[in-house]
């Protein structure tokens, strides 16, 4: 169970003589960050595949069959899937960014959409478009508020103007806790 910064932190008698504040200041503001960062949750993904693009959306969840960069605690990625299980109540911050190749002669426009989906409800979306001749790239960076269970997956989406085929992106996702609940 998290334990609140107030379980996890006891102030210690502060000093007598003046000189010794500097000192027993900078230590006690380390203890409050090692409070408040005390269980931290991290997972981290960079990847590179190939996505289908056709004048239908064509939908792809980044991250299945990639194992984690980084992964604390370790288990909560499904590989199969491609989605995140929140092992910990908390504020998250979600950074997504994806980047997909060029893909005809520049005659035609092309689309790509990068959302996150929390419990497969849409709740962060940014959106792309070009001639196909150009790299199209997506950013998204925004606190989420998830609770433990919560199932998270990030989201590519390709559209063509005309033509089908396929093209390369590559990607990089990760969800970090930021804050833990006051409860």
């Amino acid at each position: 169970m998290t334990k609140l910064v107030i379980e996890a932190y006891y102030p210690t008698v502060p000093p007598t003589e003046f000189r010794d504040w500097p000192r027993w200041m900078t230590e006690e503001l380390q203890r409050i960050d090692l409070a408040l960062n005390k269980d931290p949750i991290l997972v981290a993904l960079i990847g590179t595949g190939t996505i289908g693009i056709d004048s239908v959306p064509t939908s792809l969840i980044l991250g299945i069959g990639d194992t984690p960069k980084f992964e604390y605690p370790d288990g909560t990625w499904n590989t199969v899937t491609g989605e995140w299980e929140v092992s910990g109540a908390g504020i998250y911050l979600l950074n997504a960014n994806a980047v997909v190749d060029a893909f005809g002669s520049g005659n035609k426009n092309y689309t790509a959409t990068l959302t996150c989906e929390v419990n497969g409800v849409e709740r962060l979306k940014t959106q792309d478009s070009s001639q196909d001749d150009f790299p199209l790239g997506m950013a998204l960076a925004s606190p989420l508020l998830l609770e433990t269970g919560d199932l998270c997956t990030v989201v590519l989406t390709t559209e063509h103007e005309q033509f089908s085929g396929s093209t390369t992106y590559n990607y990089q996702a990760s969800y970090l806790r930021i804050t833990v609940p006051w409860r």
